[in-house]
């Protein structure tokens, strides 16, 4: 498959980055600040510059997955008509974040390859258009529960454990666990490797979320995760595009046991616990503040050391 291919690490310097504060005290801000210097290429001629011009994709589209799922296909069609009205919980935290948001609807049974590219188009346009931090969401009944087999399938946990116990009654629990089951047994025969897998037992709006968060990376757009469902999908963006992983960052764990599992397989610590699984962009948005701030600190400290040493 030709659409994607391995990418090149971030090209930047955090080697003189400003100490606004001390270290000890900075804590996660200094590894978000050093982490927006690596992926702009920061260096003494070209110092970090803060997110300005973010953007929330929310990805939508029917999946599989539907039987026994905590979101029915229902409750999933009243939440993208309410995003499309202007209300509902996406739109409530993107606007609190000061973040633009737009959804795109994909249809099912794209192939693999026309999927890949809607979502790859989208990176490129943004790209394009200046973003310069890309936050994938993701809203479609059983969304969950198929990222969860797909990870089951990539990671070789089972079901049990890529669901986790999370406060659900014992019936719906085992439903779930079933379901979940059932999707990574149908699935055996394709394991060989993640773009089989994908090709053959992944929803059109999974693969195009996969897509477009390798293209962002692709394009040195960085990456902010939402909540289990784009960090899967960017387990399969990280197989299909390796390298794709050093442009990511995780927004918030949830207590979900997928979350966790698919941000240790991409070896990223999320910047905040805030226990909200959520998703549809809520968590990315949620964390979306914090990353403002590190940037903007230690972009204005450096433009203050630069004012004080001409002075």
């Amino acid at each position: 498959m030709e659409l994607l291919s391995t990418i090149a690490p971030p090209p930047g310097s955090t080697d003189r980055l400003p100490a606004p504060l001390p270290e000890d005290a900075a804590g996660r801000l200094l590894d978000v600040a050093s982490f927006f210097a690596a992926a702009q290429g920061a260096s003494p001629e070209a110092p970090l510059r803060p997110v300005r011009q973010p953007r929330m994709t929310l990805w939508c589209g029917e999946r599989s997955a539907s039987r026994a799922s905590l979101l029915s296909p229902e409750r999933a069609d009243a939440l993208r008509r309410d995003f499309e009205r202007g209300v509902g919980p996406t739109r409530a935290f993107a606007e609190s974040a000061g973040v633009p948001a737009e959804a795109v609807v994909v249809s099912p049974g794209l192939p693999l390859e026309e999927a890949l590219s809607l979502g790859i188009r989208a990176a490129d346009a943004q790209a394009d258009s200046g973003v310069d931090l890309a936050l994938p969401a993701s809203l479609g009944a059983g969304d969950e529960e198929e990222a969860l087999a797909l990870l089951g399938l990539l990671t070789g946990k089972e079901p049990v454990a890529v669901l986790g116990f999370h406060g659900i009654a014992d019936a719906a629990w085992s439903e779930r666990v079933a379901l979940v089951r059932d999707l990574m047994f149908k699935a055996r025969g394709h394991r060989s490797s993640a773009e089989d897998t994908l090709r053959h037992h992944a929803s059109a709006a999974m693969v195009a979320l996969v897509g477009y968060i390798a293209q962002s990376a692709a394009r040195h757009t960085p990456v902010l995760l939402d909540t289990t469902v784009t960090c899967v999908a960017a387990c399969y963006a990280e197989a299909l595009a390796p390298g794709t992983k050093a442009w990511l960052l995780a927004g918030q764990l949830t207590p979900h046991a997928g979350h966790l599992i698919a941000t240790r397989h991409l070896g990223i610590t999320p910047l905040l616990a805030l226990n909200m699984p959520l998703g549809m962009g809520t968590g990315a948005a949620s964390t979306l503040p914090l990353v403002r701030a590190a940037t903007t600190l230690y972009a204005r400290d450096r433009d203050q050391d630069r004012d004080h040493d001409a002075a």
